[in-house]
């Protein structure tokens, strides 16, 4: 014979089942409410580097080193697939030969960020030869050596530091040299190749919000054309390397500096990165 329930046994397993029921509802209002509050926080988030990125200033009183992190925080930067072939023999022509160490510079700071010590020491010996080439070789390959021990090491912090510090060396030893000219356009070299590796990553990108990154910002563009301007007239308009570089920073300055409100189109963008690297092959693979 089947036994019934008690009123009394009926009463209390209701409440318990009531009970399961609110308890439920109330979690599931919880997460649903963390969940919605969390969405907008990890947006903000994901937010912050493009902001930083694109609302900086970048002049060359900040370093290709501050720059390729803040875009490489933004980006897909697969830094490995942007090395540029070994340059040729130092050229006798001392301008060229310091606007191709510049580049080479610019290489250091791409192995930093590849954290890639094998091609880290084989820039470092181009670096090495060109600078026998200009006069002070034997002056900054103590300096060198270090670094590639620490990058052997992988102290790459302290490398990155010791890159900024070497960029500042090497002009110093043109500027020591009565070569002015040669350590100016041996810094435009470094950021040159720092916006060629730059424009390639915003190229790739599929966010139009950080197309202005290409170039830094028209202030930057402004300043290296000006610096550009203090090469002796004669020189910047019979030197095919000079030349070269005239037409890029013209280039750079009408289709960003001129008028920097514009926003850029994914076209400013590529053609950018195209002229970039063609003046790159010019003046420092041939």
């Amino acid at each position: 014979m089947t036994r019934l329930p008690t009123p009394g046994t009926a009463t209390t397993l209701n409440l318990f089942l009531g009970l399961l029921t609110v308890c439920s509802c109330m979690a599931s209002i919880a997460t649903g409410q963390v969940g919605s509050a969390a969405a907008p926080a990890t947006a903000a988030k994901e937010a912050e580097p493009r902001a930083a990125a694109t609302t900086v200033e970048w002049t060359t009183q900040r370093t290709p080193a501050d720059f390729l992190e803040a875009v490489g925080q933004v980006t897909k930067a697969r830094w490995r697939q942007l090395y540029r072939p070994p340059p040729p023999t130092p050229s006798p022509a001392r301008l060229r030969t310091a606007v191709t160490l510049g580049y080479l510079m610019g290489e250091s700071y791409l192995c930093v960020q590849a954290e890639d010590t094998q091609h880290f020491r084989n820039n470092n010996q181009e670096i090495i030869t060109y600078c026998r080439t200009l006069g002070f070789g034997e002056k900054i390959s103590p300096m060198l050596l270090g670094q590639a021990r620490q990058a052997e090491d992988g102290m790459w912090q302290e490398l990155e530091a010791g890159v900024i510090e070497g960029q500042k060396l090497l002009g110093q030893h043109l500027t020591d040299q009565r070569d002015e000219d040669l350590a100016m356009l041996f810094n435009l070299g470094v950021w040159l190749r720092t916006l060629e590796i730059v424009s390639s990553l915003v190229t790739e990108s599929e966010d139009s919000d950080i197309g202005g990154l290409c170039v830094g910002s028209p202030k930057l563009i402004v300043e290296l054309r000006d610096n550009f301007a203090t090469l002796p007239e004669l020189t910047r308009e019979n030197d095919e390397t000079a030349k070269e570089l005239s037409m890029l920073l013209e280039f750079l300055w009408r289709t960003w500096a001129r008028q920097p409100e514009v926003k850029p189109s994914p076209e400013m963008v590529r053609m950018t990165h195209e002229r970039l690297s063609q003046t790159a092959r010019k003046v420092s693979l041939k």
